[in-house]
């Protein structure tokens, strides 16, 4: 589906995390171009991440080298990392990922650790980057980090080992509010998340999602996925790309343009040193969409037709297996998000009733799908003038 192709733009130090800003591609780069002094991180000896710019032209002709990268905005750069921006489709809003460090204080948490947190920036009239705030929800005790948007701008999605998350980081996300603030953080759920790490999601279009993970089966190291994930959240079959976007290394940081098919991933596939580079993506034909299905039904009397609360809807697989389980509330209906391409079979119950069970076949391809469990009443009355047998 993919070539994959080095580029000359990487610098020997760590250069990773493409995004898609203007005409230009914006990167984080290690390549310290301080004249006269060079601030360098304790942990791997290397100057502190800064974001770059080069014109996206020159890099997918070829003709760019790490000469022709030039720092980012003064402004959002600071003496401390700073990497994965996000924008907006205007280009008047950014997201990026910064060290914990506000108005030249740099805090760390109570291990002597400095966390991450995602901060925004707005474009003023003089074109410049400015207002920069970290995000509410962020803390100096956890990190959050590498954040990208949903199509209709409306969710924010990022990384973080919150309280909460089921491994090292999870997928979680905020809603922004008409008023521009945010809703308390929604984990995706262990459908997506794992006991290892998923980060540096990137969203194509239609809520289709590529992440980074290392708890997926996969070839090595983090490996690139693609899924879907629905309007409340609800996440698709998520299938790894495979070679050659994948390898045994690490492989994290996938960006596409769908219209040109050229894109970027960041790996440490070849390099000595173990530092991350950037390599170019060319998308050679669209792989199948993931598949979403949505079940959702209503349990009623079967012979009043009135909507039965407190019902229990169990989804089996054709092997007996618990995919799932719903009590019904006052509206009486269920939901369930099964996988594709299967049968499973749907059961209602309910004290006083009988149970009744549907097979329901599941398509390969998206789809929306109904069941009506209608339940009927154990020692039914007598109607009047019903025939009686002995």
């Amino acid at each position: 589906t993919y070539k994959v192709t080095a580029n000359s733009i990487n610098s020997g130090y760590a250069d990773f995390g493409s995004a898609f800003y203007e005409d230009k591609l914006i990167f984080s780069s290690a390549k310290d171009t301080g004249a006269f002094v060079k601030r360098v991180h304790k942990w791997n000896g290397q100057p502190f991440l800064d974001l770059y710019e080069v014109p996206l032209d020159m890099v997918s002709n070829g003709e760019a080298t790490i000469k022709d990268a030039k720092k980012f905005d003064r402004g959002i750069n600071s003496p401390f990392h700073e990497s994965t921006p996000i924008f907006t489709k205007d280009g008047t809003t950014v997201y990026f990922t910064r060290n914990n460090y506000n108005n030249g204080v740099y805090r760390d948490d109570v291990d002597g650790v400095n966390k991450l947190k995602i901060y925004k920036a707005v474009k003023n009239d003089k074109n410049k980057w400015s207002d920069i705030e970290e995000l509410p929800f962020s803390s100096d005790q956890y990190t959050i980090a590498h954040p990208a948007l949903s199509p209709d701008e409306k969710r924010l999605y990022f990384s973080s080992d919150m309280p909460g998350t089921f491994g090292d980081a999870d997928l979680w996300y905020v809603t922004i509010q008409e008023d521009g603030t945010y809703s308390a953080p929604v984990n995706l759920g262990d459908q997506i998340n794992t006991e290892g790490r998923e980060s540096y999601q990137f969203s194509c279009d239609e809520n289709k999602w590529d992440v980074a993970s290392n708890g997926h089966i996969g070839l090595g190291g983090l490996d690139i996925f693609k899924t879907t994930v629905g309007a409340n959240g609800e996440v698709s079959e998520i299938l790894n790309l495979g070679e050659p976007v994948n390898t045994s290394k690490d492989d994290f940081s996938f960006v596409i343009n769908n219209t040109s098919n050229q894109g970027f991933l960041s790996s440490n596939r070849v390099n000595e040193a173990g530092n991350d580079d950037i390599y170019m993506l060319e998308r050679i034909k669209t792989p199948p969409p993931p598949c979403i299905i949505a079940l959702t039904g209503l349990v009623t009397d079967k012979d009043t037709g009135e909507k039965l609360s407190n019902a229990t809807v169990t989804l089996y697989d054709t092997n007996k297996n618990v995919y799932g389980t719903s009590v019904t509330d006052d509206s009486a209906t269920f939901s369930f998000d099964p996988t594709c391409d299967k049968e499973m079979l749907v059961r209602a119950e309910k004290e006083g009733y009988i149970p009744e069970e549907k097979l329901i076949t599941i398509p390969a391809t998206s789809a929306a799908l109904e069941a009506l469990l209608q339940l009927e009443k154990k020692n039914k009355p007598l109607i009047p003038g019903e025939d009686l047998k002995d």
